[in-house]
């Protein structure tokens, strides 16, 4: 989720997932991903945009989740001010406008959007 490596955009939400599934410490595992350099956090935005919907409508990160409490807390972290603000900065930092777009998207997804409040790392 915070590899440089261009190629792990398209597959962030499948990778998260697994991680996330076998993972000992979610809280841990979101903090990593909080803390990430520019290029984590603009994935963490592409998984936004791409994988908010189906989190509120199925309840689970992927339809490989086992463990139907990941989601919630996953969401939960998600729409905390500090994320938003995170992703904002990474909209920011995108040099290509579509991805921009998408940065834009998400934060505009999470917005509207508001479970109980994430109280941070």
């Amino acid at each position: 989720m915070t590899t440089s490596d261009e190629r792990a955009d398209a597959f962030c939400g499948d990778y998260f997932g697994a991680i996330a599934n076998v993972y000992p410490d979610l809280k841990e595992l979101l903090c990593r991903w909080e803390q990430a350099p520019s290029s984590g956090l603009i994935r963490l935005g592409l998984f936004v945009y791409y994988n908010l919907d189906y989190l509120k409508k199925n309840g689970r990160l992927s339809a490989h989740d086992k463990r139907t409490d990941l989601a919630p807390q996953v969401l939960q972290w998600l729409v905390a001010d500090q994320i938003a603000s995170k992703i904002e900065t990474a909209f920011f930092a995108a040099a290509d406008p579509f991805l921009a777009e998408q940065m834009s998207t998400a934060v505009q997804m999470l917005g509207r959007y508001s479970p109980e409040r994430y109280m941070g790392c």
